[in-house]
């Protein structure tokens, strides 16, 4: 799977993109913390009303959430193989003879193992948990720390992509004229703007959109107020 990053010149209604990944964000923390519930048909349609989701936008978080679950999840595996590897080590530190070399070794990998299992204990921070950090200092980058976070924080617009749906459903290209059109419903059509993009990734692009066009292949799209991201 390829991905591009490509940069929005324009939007046409900017204010509701960020309205949108407001609801969205919502949305998708929502379900993430009730992963449990998500083929549950009561909880889909509180979902749908609660955040404005039709159904092409719940089976986007849907699928959103689900690959977020399952990188936690590889996350945390690595995190608790560091943690039994760590633990072995201090095993065999504690059959040796002690010195001041093995004290040194067997302090630091205790306060490594510390940090490693309350690290694996903790929630996802959405936004990032280091720059949460920074921020609750307050010092005297706190306003642009915070204006950083509360970006961070504010997730892009999920749109799953199917071959049936000329790539996506929500999303049309046009690469010769260097727009996008985001449609969230029939009667909104947002026309986004790109910046001129180099001879060799138009070129890229444009096989992609006639594959599209053919119903070949299924685009995943992500919106935001500064990027329109693809992966195919």
């Amino acid at each position: 799977m390829l991905t591009y990053k490509l940069k929005l010149k324009n939007i046409s209604d900017v204010g509701f993109v960020e309205q949108k990944q407001q609801m969205y964000s919502y949305a998708f923390r929502k379900l993430y913390k009730n992963i449990e519930k998500v083929d549950d048909p009561e909880f889909k349609r509180w979902m749908q009303k609660e955040f404005e989701l039709d159904s092409w936008d719940w089976s986007s978080v849907k699928e959103d959430v689900k690959l977020k679950v399952e990188m936690v999840k590889v996350w945390r595996s690595k995190i608790l193989k560091k943690i039994l590897g760590i633990e072995e080590s201090l095993s065999e530190l504690i059959g040796k003879k002690r010195t001041k070399r093995s004290e040194r070794k067997f302090y630091q990998l205790t306060k490594k193992l510390n940090y490693f299992k309350k690290l694996v204990s903790k929630d996802v921070v959405f936004g990032g948990r280091g720059l949460l950090r920074k921020v609750s200092l307050k010092d005297e980058n706190y306003l642009d720390l915070k204006e950083e976070y509360l970006d961070n924080h504010l997730l892009p617009i999920c749109s799953t992509g199917e071959a049936n749906q000329k790539g996506n459903r929500k999303v049309n290209f046009d690469f010769e004229n260097l727009t996008l059109t985001y449609k969230p419903n029939k009667n909104n059509h947002i026309k986004l703007e790109l910046y001129p993009l180099s001879k060799k990734r138009l070129s890229h692009l444009l096989k992609v959109q006639e594959l599209a066009e053919l119903r070949q292949i299924p685009r995943d799209d992500q919106v935001n107020q500064k990027l329109c991201i693809h992966n195919f």
